[in-house]
């Protein structure tokens, strides 16, 4: 059964829930008309038994006047089903229609405001709240950020104002890690050792101690310092190429004394080897050295090194070595006096009625080595005498005796056929 008032479903029920209808005629608060489409044609559904669901409502303009509301459809089949909002309830003859009384609406903005303002009060006290409670985070992935820049020392300033702030204590000493790396890197040697050694165990701090010193060990050696660099790379042990490098400083020690000190360059040089860098050479160099400075026939060691560069054909090394070995005669000079060997005692001219005395001394010849002198005795008168002395020596006096006048010379000779020199003397009444 449907309700004669709204044409709802009321079932068997004799009073309308929907509207009240069919009970005391108590005033109702008239319900204002509900907008009633005008219906649009429909062709009839066939029949269904189940019910559709109700199709979307079309609307279709008619003119540019107000449109025209869609048809109705009923979900019931052959019935068309009336609004859900109630008709007006009849009232009996004779009763007076109540005044509705207009209960004014709240405004919905005057709602929203306060709660958007609650909101809003809710969201910037959080935020406030949130900024101050991640401050410390803020701080600390900034620090991290000039960790990761190099910027060492800000990063600890801000690390040491966080305090016990998560990991802040060892980013500080990661830090200072860092930063002693980065001294090294710079070469700036001394004071990274010193900032490893306050680090003590963290992580390798005692070999880039061990580094920083390799590197003041190099240093030292590029700059020429090779005595102090090779003690420094002693200090060393075996670290890295220290050994190397001290066999490189004793190489260039060497070289540095093949003038002022070529003995100890040679014992050096051939520790080293004749086949390390060019010591084979400078072996050479420095024994030249030596007997420049030791230019004596007598000194063995000179005409050691001497025999052994002219075999080599080492520039100079045979001038040299005929300067110090092939013999020559030096104080050359005659006066009257086989006893007086004083240069200043010599004389150009002599008279027959004295001794007429050549003295001179021999040089030359290997170390320990003596020869025989032979002579050819030339007379005032043209007469010619060859004779020699009975031993050799290094110091000889010839003395002679004649009645004539003019010149008398004397040619002297090795027992190896090697011309001395020749003197001579004139010899008046």
């Amino acid at each position: 059964m449907f309700c004669e008032n709204c044409g709802k479903n009321i079932g068997d029920a004799s009073v309308c829930p929907f509207c009240n209808y069919g009970a005391d005629p108590t005033p109702v608060e008239p319900t204002p008309p509900a907008y009633t489409p005008t219906p649009v044609e429909q062709a009839t559904p066939a029949y269904n038994p189940t019910p559709a669901e109700p199709a979307a409502p079309t609307y279709t303009p008619a003119s540019n006047d107000a449109p025209t509301p869609p048809a109705y459809q009923s979900s019931y089949p052959y019935q068309q089903q009336m609004p859900d909002r109630p008709a007006p309830q009849p009232y009996p003859l004779g009763s007076s229609i109540p005044t509705p009384t207009d209960t004014p609406k709240k405004s919905k903005k005057k709602i929203l405001i306060p709660v958007i303002i609650g909101i809003v009060v809710l969201l910037i006290g959080g935020g406030v709240a949130a900024f101050f409670l991640t401050a410390p985070m803020r701080s600390y992935n900034h620090a991290m950020g000039l960790k990761e820049e190099g910027n060492y020392d800000e990063a600890i300033t801000e690390f040491t104002e966080l305090g016990d702030y998560s990991d802040s204590a060892d980013q500080i000493t990661d830090c200072k890690y860092l930063k002693a790396k980065k001294m090294l890197s710079d070469k700036k040697f001394e004071d990274a050792i010193k900032a490893f050694e306050k680090l003590g165990s963290y992580k390798d701090s005692k070999d880039q101690i061990t580094a920083a010193n390799y590197g003041i060990a190099q240093k030292l050696l590029d700059d020429g310092e090779y005595k102090d660099a090779k003690s420094a790379f002693n200090a060393l042990g075996d670290y890295k190429d220290s050994a190397d490098k001290i066999k490189y400083c004793d190489y260039m020690i060497a070289k540095d004394m093949i003038t002022s000190d070529p003995s100890t360059a040679i014992s050096a040089f051939e520790k080293l080897g004749t086949d390390y860098e060019d010591c084979a050479q400078l072996i050479k160099d420095a024994k030249m050295s030596y007997c420049k400075k030791n230019k004596n026939n007598y000194n063995t060691t000179t005409y050691k090194y001497l025999t052994e560069l002219v075999k080599a054909k080492y520039t100079g090394a045979a001038a040299l070595y005929k300067e110090l070995y092939t013999w020559r005669l030096t104080k050359v000079f005659w006066n009257t006096d086989n006893t007086n060997n004083l240069i200043s005692s010599k004389k150009t001219t002599i008279s027959n009625k004295n001794d007429i005395v050549l003295h001179f001394s021999l040089e030359g010849g290997k170390p320990n080595e003596s020869v025989l002198v032979y002579y050819t005795l030339v007379w005032t008168s043209g007469k010619v005498e060859r004779d020699h002395y009975d031993k050799p020596s290094r110091n000889y006096t010839l003395t002679l005796k004649t009645d004539g006048t003019g010149t008398i010379k004397v040619a002297l000779f090795t027992s190896t056929k090697q011309k001395l020199g020749t003197y001579s003397i004139k010899v008046t009444n």
